[in-house]
């Protein structure tokens, strides 16, 4: 599940299914911290790994992921600024589930 510090929180899509993450054979996820850049238009035009969950590969399929995921427009006319957490769960796959 994704959570967003207050800047942002309100923006979250509403439907916002994750896909599915594979990780590295041996490896348990810790949670993730990224701090993303929202434009008005709710479009993620800047994001930063702030916290990695200890797997590269997964860090990376994240950060493709939040790059793609369209927000919340806002009424500003300003960028905003906020950290989204991922918590890892069932969508984490072991590394030889194809």
């Amino acid at each position: 599940r994704l959570h967003a510090s207050p800047e942002i929180a309100t923006r979250l899509p509403a439907d916002r299914a994750m896909p599915k993450f594979q990780t590295l054979p041996g490896t348990s996820p810790q949670p993730a911290t990224f701090l993303i850049a929202l434009s008005p238009d709710g479009k993620v035009v800047h994001a930063f790994t702030d916290k990695s969950s200890g797997d590269d590969t997964l860090d990376r399929a994240a950060l493709a992921f939040l790059e793609k995921l369209q927000f919340s427009p806002s009424e500003k006319t300003t960028t905003d600024w906020g950290f989204l957490e991922f918590l890892w769960g069932s969508e984490v796959l072991p590394a030889n589930t194809p």
